[in-house]
């Protein structure tokens, strides 16, 4: 009509449901960036969507993984819809400090347990990948549901999402009697590339409120252990052994 609207006009958009509320402001936020935006060092910048609106993304090849094992066998048939939502959430978190938080905070739990060879120093952890996927369980079974409360089902357990870390830890070498005892530094890289196994879960009656769970046996797992950066000093076939085996002994 050729009328200019005041400069204080406002528009408003209406949704119905606030499922498409949040269609619409991701759409808004993603308008509203700028490429080239140049911070001015004032409080505006808290607003900057530039900055401050980092929406997350997944890797496709990972949800492509993750929509193929969903449907790789039968076993999967009664729990297909249980691990499509794991692993949907998982690649929601998977790059966020939050959740690697969580897997350091429950690694360092265990590594505190295992009993370690004189020779070493208290293992820490330098760094982590969480990896590309969830574990997956299959071939659900109630095995016992009583009046009590008590509860026991049993499953398959898999996983090869391959999670890594960095661990760090000091050897001391002893060469005998006439040699001074010598402390090394050492930093190796450990992936889980496979770990799959019968696993137990229990619930006991009240007034317990702990969910139990456990392999029935030892998993088959295929866990890769070697230095970031070799020394001559030290042998690592024999420490890189006995963290392997502490590891088995902790899952």
């Amino acid at each position: 009509s050729g009328v200019i609207p005041p400069k204080s006009m406002g528009f408003f958009i209406y949704c119905d449901t606030n499922y498409e509320k949040e269609d619409w402001y991701f759409e808004l936020i993603k308008a509203t960036k700028r490429e080239n935006f140049q911070p001015t060092g004032t409080d505006l910048d808290l607003l900057e969507p530039s900055i401050y609106a980092n929406a997350l993304h997944f890797k496709t090849a990972d949800m492509i993984n993750l929509i193929q094992t969903l449907h790789s066998s039968e076993g999967q048939l009664q729990t297909r819809w249980l691990n499509a939502l794991i692993g949907r959430l998982f690649l929601s978190v998977q790059f966020t400090e939050y959740f690697e938080d969580i897997v350091r905070t429950k690694l360092l739990k265990k590594l505190a347990k295992i009993n370690k060879p004189g020779f070493l120093d208290e293992i820490k952890v330098k760094k982590i990948d969480v990896g590309n996927s969830a574990p997956f369980i299959s071939f659900p079974k109630l095995i016992e549901l009583n009046p009590d409360g008590t509860l026991k089902l049993s499953m398959k357990f898999s996983y090869t999402g391959k999670l890594s870390l960095q661990v760090a830890t000091k050897v001391n070498i002893n060469l005998g009697s006439h040699f001074k005892t010598r402390e090394v530094s050492i930093l190796l890289a450990v992936t889980l590339n496979k770990l799959e196994g019968p696993l137990l879960v229990n619930v006991k009656s009240p007034p317990s409120t702990r969910i139990w769970y456990t392999f029935e046996s030892m998993p088959t797992m295929d866990l890769k252990i070697e230095p970031v950066v070799s020394q001559r000093q030290i042998t690592y076939g024999m420490i890189t052994k006995v963290i392997e085996n502490k590891f088995r002994e902790g899952i």
